[in-house]
């Protein structure tokens, strides 16, 4: 069981794939950029800043569990 505010490194790891895949599968040459068109055709920049952002945040909460995951570590291995 898992105490609240503990993310399993497993978890961690999980995240990161998950991430690395959506990466790679909107890098891949070919696939449809969703930011160009919207309904009526017009491009759609808002869209692909939210996308943006919201990859900027989760590289921020993945760092932050990393820091977590360190100091859990670190205060485990001090008792």
């Amino acid at each position: 069981m898992k105490a609240a505010g503990i993310t399993e490194p497993s978890d961690i790891d999980s995240l990161r794939r998950e991430v690395a895949r959506l990466r790679e599968e909107l890098e891949r040459p070919g696939h449809p950029q969703r930011s160009q068109t919207l309904v009526g055709g017009e491009p759609n920049v808002q869209l692909q800043q939210v996308l943006q952002e919201q990859a900027q945040e989760t590289q921020g909460l993945n760092e932050a569990l990393r820091a977590e995951r360190d100091l859990y570590i670190n205060l485990n291995t001090q008792e």
